[in-house]
């Protein structure tokens, strides 16, 4: 299968990605989607599991689910512009994502490590 160049002309939106690896038999492994085929955007293209940030994301009681504090995760992503309450809501988006996407579930049982 031969790529193809692609031009995407929409404007980009508020999204977060997960980058799931582990250790294989052969050698590091990474976990990627095919995208439907017939989806309107780059459809069939290998992704990471992710999307749109959604405004339930940056809300506190969603961030008050979190094991790290926001102002924790806004500092690991280095981007001094971004609020403390988006920066943890891109969090809760990858892992929401990861989960909707992939059925990945980056999540423990409350007070259990």
């Amino acid at each position: 299968m031969q790529a193809k160049d692609i031009t995407l002309d929409t404007p980009p939106r508020d999204a977060a990605s997960v980058l799931l690896l582990r250790d294989g038999a052969a050698g590091l492994e990474v976990l990627l989607m095919r995208r439907h085929a017939n989806s309107s955007v780059l459809g069939g293209a290998y992704v990471f599991p992710g999307g749109k940030l959604e405004r339930s994301d940056s809300d506190h009681a969603m961030q008050a689910r979190l094991d790290v504090p926001a102002a924790a995760l806004h500092a690991t992503l280095g981007e001094a512009s971004l609020s403390v309450d988006f920066a943890a809501g891109l969090f809760v988006a990858a892992l929401r994502e990861a989960f909707e996407e992939s059925g990945v579930l980056l999540a423990t049982q409350a007070g259990q490590p």
